[in-house]
C-alpha cells in the first residue's frame, strides 16, 4: 500500500502483483489513486484448499467492485503453487470468466 504512491510519483501507472497476505486494500488504493492500474490481488491459496466456496468468496468479494471502478486486471497474486489442483484452477477460471463476462478462455469449463 505504501509503495503505490512512491511508484506513481515516478511515473508508473500500475503494478503487479497486489499481494493479499500483505493486507493490500485494493478498494482503498482505487479510492486514493483512481487512475492506477491494479493487477492481481486474488489469493492464490484458494486454489490449494479444495473448497469451491473459498474460490467463490475470493472472487465475488473483490472482482465485481474493482471491475466496476475500472483499471483492474483480475488475477491471482503471484504464481500458482504446487498444491493447487487442476479442478480448483478450472473452477476459479470458470467463475472469473463469468464475472468478467469473458466468453472465451483456454481452461475447460466447469458446469
Amino acid at each position: 500500500m505504501e509503495f503505490v504512491p512512491l511508484v506513481e510519483d515516478l511515473g508508473f501507472n500500475g503494478l503487479y502483483p497486489f499481494e493479499v497476505k500483505s493486507n493490500n486494500d485494493m478498494m482503498k488504493i482505487r479510492r486514493e489513486h483512481p487512475g492506477f492500474v491494479i493487477m492481481g490481488g486474488l489469493e492464490k491459496e484458494v486454489l490449494n484448499e479444495g473448497e469451491g466456496k473459498a474460490i467463490e468468496a475470493e472472487i465475488m468479494t473483490k472482482v465485481p467492485k474493482l471491475m466496476e471502478s475500472g483499471g483492474y486486471l483480475p488475477n491471482i497474486d503471484h504464481g500458482i503453487q504446487p498444491m493447487a489442483t487442476f479442478e480448483n484452477l478450472c473452477c476459479f477460471m470458470t467463475l472469473l470468466h463469468e464475472v468478467t463476462k469473458n466468453p472465451e478462455g483456454e481452461f475447460p469449463r466447469i458446469g
